[in-house]
């Protein structure tokens, strides 16, 4: 890159070399640099840098254009759907041919089913995923005199000997003691048991049990 002429007087001190050097111009030429022009958008893959990988979401229908921040107008599932990469509700095409369709299934795809669930929702169907069973009837307990116990049963449709049980009274129980048990198909028996000194007399109440199929 050769130099343009300079001052005639050669620098002799720091602050003079400082001085000439923003005097003196620098004229480039072919075997030093070359200044190319790139015409917008004709930079390829094969002249940028190796980077890491990335993925941009948000630009609808495959537009061209700038990238679009990750938007849905509302909760749904990030589906691949005719080669465009999108959000969308779950559809009869995205369960596999081989998988029978319930009725849960059908309510699903009817109801645009979301991948997000309510704790009610979660709570309900952890019930009736876990095949439990569940009954309840109003009791009122007789006076029970200490070291005493009562005993009543509850319906229960599909239980069987061996499966667990456990039961709650709407009551406080005063220090009574619960326990419930199925020894007859269909039957809860619930006992109630006074170990505390003396006679309890408990109010009418909602006698629940829940059985977990063993």
């Amino acid at each position: 890159m050769p130099l343009g002429k300079g001052s005639q007087h050669w620098p002799q001190t720091q602050r003079e070399w400082d001085a000439w050097t923003r005097s003196v111009p620098v004229a480039p030429d072919p075997e030093s640099v070359t200044t190319v022009t790139v015409a917008d958008r004709a930079v390829t893959n094969a002249k940028l840098r190796d980077s890491q990988p990335a993925s941009v979401i948000g630009r609808v229908a495959a537009t061209s254009g700038p990238p679009a921040d990750i938007v849905s107008t509302a909760d749904s599932f990030l589906v691949n759907r005719g080669g465009i990469l999108g959000f969308g509700t779950i559809a009869d095409t995205d369960i596999p041919a081989t998988l029978a369709r319930d009725t849960e299934v059908t309510s699903a795809i009817a109801t645009a089913l979301t991948p997000y669930i309510t704790q009610t929702n979660a709570d309900a169907r952890y019930v009736a995923l876990a095949n439990v069973l569940n009954a309840s009837k109003t009791f009122d307990p007789p006076s029970c005199p200490t070291s005493a116990q009562t005993a009543t049963t509850v319906t229960c449709t599909g239980a069987v000997v061996g499966d667990f049980a456990r039961a709650s009274f709407s009551v406080n129980l005063a220090g009574m003691f619960m326990a419930a048990s199925v020894d007859v198909a269909d039957t809860v028996t619930v006992i109630f048991l006074n170990m505390t000194g003396s006679t309890i007399d408990l109010a009418s109440g909602t006698l629940r049990v829940r059985v977990w199929k063993q």
